[in-house]
């Protein structure tokens, strides 16, 4: 085992995983894991895209043989008025907090994409957090760029640089009191 490896978890099944270790030079970027079934709340056939929590699951085993697991989510969006969003965001928070519970996993912090978007891009406007995400992640991941461009952002594994920093800044402020 080697030093530990922070993760982001970019919430939701349009999200992503980003995961730095505490030291070196690689870095991870992907989708998060999905599969698609048969929607039966209706007459009419519909199909949902749901978190595949064996694929997660085999993602957060394969990184564990790097070193352990420091991990971060973000809060799933919940919001009335946006009822089919925040059913999938919660369901997608479920799934990942029962795949972790089952491999003994927890997590270090859930937070609010405010306020870590506004640590790591800065005060944005609305609108302005995905273009701002992927510039950043261009510049500080550029290997992932291919993905980052197709996806849109690079919130997972900007979540996971900053909780890199957050631990290690917390950790060394702790050192030399």
């Amino acid at each position: 085992m080697s030093d530990r490896i922070f993760v982001g978890v970019d919430n939701g099944v349009t999200g992503t995983l980003g995961a730095v270790p505490e030291e070196g030079d690689w870095s991870l970027f992907t989708r998060m894991p999905t599969y698609r079934s048969k929607e039966y709340m209706r007459s009419k056939t519909r199909y949902m895209t749901h978190l595949d929590p064996v694929a997660l699951e085999k993602f957060f085993r394969d990184l564990a043989t790097k070193g352990p697991l420091t991990i971060v989510t973000e809060r799933p969006l919940v919001n009335p008025k946006l009822f089919k969003a925040t059913m999938s965001a919660v369901r997608c928070h479920e799934i990942l907090l029962a795949t972790m519970r089952r491999m003994w996993l927890s997590l270090y912090a859930t937070w609010d994409s405010r306020d870590w978007q506004s640590k790591v891009l800065g005060k944005l406007e609305k609108g302005e957090t995905k273009p701002a995400s992927l510039a950043k992640g261009l510049e500080l991941y550029p290997d992932h760029a291919e993905m980052m461009k197709r996806h849109g952002d690079a919130d997972g594994i900007l979540m996971a640089h900053w909780l890199r920093e957050c631990v290690l800044t917390k950790e060394a402020s702790q050192t030399e009191t």
